[in-house]
């Protein structure tokens, strides 16, 4: 025969204990400023018409990547200000990005695009966007509960090949 008073017990710590958990809720949208990207682009010279190396300058001893941050933005022809991530909690989530250009005209251009979701936990995301006839890629690794978002991009074109890693801060 059972033992009631176990019984009852048990029953009261099963459906007790879910109920002291609590369950942190995630943003299905994060709204991301960067705060700095390294950059390397091998451009063929005859096509660098923008000064498109952006490391050191070939045969230098010095730092081998091009790093730019909030401060020394203006070096460079374009920097993406914003990233926004829409849709988290779906399988193709929308990333719109903010570019700030550094030209005579000046001004920012947005672009949007909609990535795939490799990997997902409770509180992380990975996403990958593949464009350009599988020559360009870009991987997010989007942590929910840091608000924190590092993007890889490597890319292969007829005048470069290169890479570049972004650290944003998100809320």
């Amino acid at each position: 025969m059972v033992n009631k008073s176990l019984l009852i017990s048990s029953l009261s710590l099963i459906f007790a204990f879910p109920s002291t958990v609590i369950a942190q809720e995630y943003p299905s949208i994060l709204e991301c400023e960067t705060n700095a990207v390294a950059t390397r682009d091998f451009a063929e010279p005859k096509f660098n018409k923008n000064n498109l190396w952006t490391g050191p300058i070939p045969g230098d001893s010095g730092d081998p990547f091009g790093i730019v941050t909030l401060e020394n933005k203006t070096k460079h022809i374009s920097f993406v200000r914003k990233r926004i991530f829409a849709g988290l909690n779906t399988e193709k989530p929308m990333v719109k990005t903010i570019r700030e250009i550094f030209d005579d005209e000046g001004g920012d251009v947005s672009s949007e695009s909609h990535g795939q979701v490799l990997n997902r936990s409770r509180d992380s995301a990975e996403i990958v966007l593949v464009w350009g006839h599988n020559q360009k890629w870009w991987l997010a690794i989007i942590d929910l509960s840091l608000k924190k978002v590092a993007i890889g991009h490597v890319f292969r074109g007829v005048t470069s090949i290169g890479g570049q890693l972004q650290t944003l801060d998100c809320h």
